[in-house]
């Protein structure tokens, strides 16, 4: 296949025809579909971040009552775009054919009948009146600027500054995507290096500002999120709701007596209460089954009923205590969860991390498929192969692109299994993220050692 044809092959814009109608009919068979946090959103409440609840306030002041019904048309809209525009990238870079192609738009499109098909809510993602909604394309579109300031031998400023609004975007869309931002900065330097054309003075310097720039925008990233909850929350406070997140996985990991030096008394008598009654209930470590993966699981039935049951029960009746009761109620509730937690971490801290390895197990296995016996395996395996053929194609050619697109994506998958298990549980809609740039990167690495050796002349 010629050059000539390749290229004509990626800029049909029926592809993105096709895709439209693909989430058009996700919407028909589906609906609007809303869940028990969509009222977090529509209500504007606090903890959210800022992001969806205006792209609602927006909708709904346009479009009345039918703004949900805009929604899912703009989020399927969306979604499409942010997946056409990575397939016409990488059939372009990676030079495929038409099946090729094919191959990778379908991949794309995976994660988005996995949910609908095999999960119990049967969640369409973008018919969904969640983040998940817009978070996921916005996530595609990262990765995509990213894979350009990686990739393209030729750095463009548009590129830099396109692929760290997006990151900071997606970081105001869901607080899980905060690692972007560093991941943002990690090829931003590695951009800079790779970059033969500089001197090194130079690439000292924009290594050095980009380190700066990244460490400016989880500042900004703090200031938006607190400028919303200000002025239009009415709330002067920063990221809400993490803290009693956090709190819960530490008190699924305490004993009793890791509450004995928590001040003041008041607050020690709060931690008794939810440890007691979290002990009790079987919600806690003692009663979770042999091996990571079933602490972990262990941990997923456990967390809701222990944050919403008990952690935020009693935090709120110690606040009621002190006579908190208005809307600064919530900012309060986070500085007590906080509060507690710096204080009994320290306590349990080696079986908090044991914890948190079991999570971030699991969370590797469920970015690139289901938790079952031998699906576990079977993402081990995958893995390894993942690795071994980076690993070879960087011994064959230290600039192959599929070997650095691999190594990009390790990237992502890592900063988004660590950091969501820092402070929550790896629950499958948290983690497929990945699973679409995973299975691409692997695709691509058999697709480059194949048509090396002449086996992949496939003329469609």
């Amino acid at each position: 296949m010629t050059e000539r044809r390749v290229v004509q092959w990626k800029n049909r814009y029926w592809i993105f025809i096709v895709l439209c109608i693909f989430f058009g009919v996700l919407l028909a068979i589906f609906g609007v579909q809303e869940f028990p946090d969509s009222e977090t959103y529509t209500g504007m409440y606090l903890g959210r971040e800022p992001v969806y609840p205006l792209f609602l306030l927006i909708l709904r002041k346009v479009f009345g009552d039918s703004y949900k019904l805009m929604a899912a048309v703009i989020q399927g809209f969306f979604a499409a775009w942010s997946i056409y525009l990575l397939v016409c990238y990488m059939g372009k870079i990676f030079n495929l054919n038409r099946f090729g192609t094919g191959c990778i738009a379908v991949l794309f499109l995976v994660p988005h009948l996995l949910t609908p098909l095999g999960a119990a809510s049967h969640m369409v993602y973008t018919n969904s009146i969640l983040s998940e909604g817009i978070s996921y394309s916005i996530f595609n579109l990262t990765g995509y600027f990213l894979m350009r300031l990686m990739l393209d031998e030729e750095k463009r400023k548009r590129d830099v500054i396109l692929s760290m609004g997006m990151a900071l975007l997606l970081s105001l869309t869901r607080g899980q995507m905060m690692p972007l931002l560093l991941v943002w900065g990690c090829v931003a330097v590695f951009s800079v290096i790779a970059d033969r054309k500089r001197s090194l003075k130079k690439k000292m310097l924009y290594s050095i500002t980009a380190v700066v720039v990244t460490m400016l925008l989880f500042a900004i990233r703090s200031g938006a999120v607190f400028s919303y909850n200000a002025v239009v929350l009415g709330v002067p406070a920063a990221d809400l709701g993490s803290g009693t997140t956090f709190l819960t996985n530490v008190i699924y990991t305490a004993n009793p007596e890791d509450g004995e030096q928590i001040e003041p008394q008041e607050i020690r008598q709060t931690f008794y209460y939810i440890q007691e009654k979290t002990e009790l209930e079987g919600w806690n470590y003692k009663t979770a089954g042999e091996g990571l993966i079933n602490q972990a699981l262990h941990l997923e039935e456990s967390h809701d009923l222990i944050k919403f049951n008990h952690v935020e029960v009693f935090i709120t009746w110690y606040l009621d205590q002190l006579g908190i009761k208005d809307r600064t109620r919530e900012a309060m509730m986070e500085q007590v969860a906080m509060s507690l937690t710096k204080q009994v971490l320290p306590q349990c801290f080696s079986r908090w991390i044991t914890l948190y390895f079991s999570l971030a197990a699991v969370g590797f296995i469920r970015t690139v498929a289901v938790i079952q016996p031998v699906l576990n395996w079977y993402a081990l395996l995958v893995y390894l192969m993942a690795i071994v053929l980076m690993l070879r194609l960087f011994w064959k050619n230290h600039r192959s692109r599929a070997a650095y697109y691999m190594l990009f994506v390790f990237l992502l998958i890592c900063a988004n299994v660590f950091a969501t298990s820092m402070t929550i549980m790896c629950l499958s809609r948290y983690m497929i993220y990945n699973m679409s740039f995973f299975y691409t990167a692997v695709f691509l690495m058999l697709y480059e050692l194949l048509k090396e050796r002449k086996k992949w002349d496939i003329k469609i």
